[in-house]
């Protein structure tokens, strides 16, 4: 197994000078007493400045703001307080200054969250033999996903029959859930909590992510993946994914970006680091995959290999 590490280049650039132009913000580019890098063009911290002061910096080369008093800020942040606009509008804003369209893939619109307990879906209980020969067929070991992951099954009763239950926490508290059909006969392999009954939005999160430990992160496509490759890695429920998700990276100074082999997986893993990359840190494509499989598909030999040699 031979892991590829592929160059991420730049899919945009965002011109702040024409943009703090358009809408007459003060900026500077030079002068020492402005706080002014090379690469940096400076204004005033709608968090913590006083007027006069140029302590905001936004990098040309990465596309996102730092502060010299409050540290980094994402974009849309900064956008919507500089325009007085709300935040949820304010990517039409960015888009107007971008060279190339905007890189998010999936836009969830703000739900009112009435559920303060998920309920699992009816007949779920622990896994019982058919769950873990399904499992064992995929060549996973059903007792340490269910420790790990606390994995649970349902049986023949309900909308969610005969899947393998994988649970959604979110800042360890349980928010949502997926299930894996066992049968292969369901047209739906994977089926997720409804909206309405979510306590957030699965896609405002990413599975296992509390799991992870240390300054690094591998994100695939799928919950198998993650399966396969433990601890350290999260899924985005699709090659789709959010500005939230990707949001929740920001707090990791590495991600490695993983989707399968498919050309649209691959295609969205880009925007994803490139998006990410402009929220700070370090966003890296890997390439993991021998004759297209898909990370759940890997033998657990070769998911061990790819999950040292990452550093994790």
């Amino acid at each position: 197994m031979v892991i590829k590490m592929v160059q991420l280049k730049s899919s945009y650039k965002f011109d702040v000078i024409s943009f703090y132009k358009d809408y007459n913000i003060d900026f500077k580019t030079e002068g020492e007493d402005h706080h002014c890098r090379t690469g940096w063009v400076q204004t005033q911290c709608p968090y913590c400045d006083s007027f006069g002061s140029y302590h905001l910096g936004f990098n040309l080369k990465n596309n996102f703001y730092s502060c010299w008093k409050c540290g980094y800020h994402p974009i849309e942040e900064i956008t919507s307080l500089l325009t007085n606009t709300e935040e949820k509008s304010v990517w039409k804003i960015i888009k107007l200054y971008k060279n190339k369209d905007s890189l998010l893939t999936e836009e969830i619109k703000p739900i009112i969250v009435k559920k303060e307990i998920l309920q699992l879906p009816i007949g779920t209980s622990k896994m019982t033999q058919i769950h873990k020969d399904y499992l064992i067929s995929r060549k996973f070991d059903p007792d340490k996903l269910e420790s790990i992951y606390g994995l649970q099954g349902t049986n023949h009763l309900g909308n969610y029959k005969f899947r393998i239950i994988a649970p959604i926490y979110h800042k360890e508290v349980l928010v949502s859930y997926q299930g894996r059909d066992v049968t292969n006969k369901s047209k739906l392999r994977y089926k997720t909590c409804s909206i309405e009954d979510e306590v957030r939005h699965h896609k405002h999160c990413l599975y296992a992510l509390d799991s992870v430990q240390g300054g690094s992160i591998l994100v695939v496509e799928g919950i198998t993946g993650v399966w396969r490759l433990g601890p350290g890695s999260v899924a985005t429920f699709g090659i789709k994914f959010t500005l939230e998700q990707a949001k929740l990276l920001t707090k990791f100074k590495r991600r490695f970006i993983a989707f399968d082999p498919e050309p649209q997986a691959t295609i969205q893993a880009e925007k994803l680091a490139h998006l990410s990359s402009t929220m700070g840190g370090e966003s890296i494509l890997v390439e993991l995959y021998e004759e297209g499989l898909d990370p759940g598909d890997l033998s657990q030999e070769k998911a061990n290999d790819i999950m040292k040699e990452l550093g994790f």
